[in-house]
């Protein structure tokens, strides 16, 4: 079943957390459109992910 986890990052939730409670994949929009610099953002998000 794919499971699909709004509330990642502007909304305050873990993208970690997230994936480690057995999300498939996360929903990580603002924190990157609104984001200076995106690609920061996204390698934190990867970090925190593991990936």
């Amino acid at each position: 079943m794919l499971i699909l986890s709004p509330g990642v990052g502007t909304q305050g939730g873990s993208a970690g957390e997230t994936i480690r409670a057995g999300a498939s994949a996360v929903i990580v929009g603002r924190s990157l459109y609104r984001a200076d610099d995106p690609h920061s953002v996204l390698e934190a998000l990867r970090r925190d992910m593991g990936l």
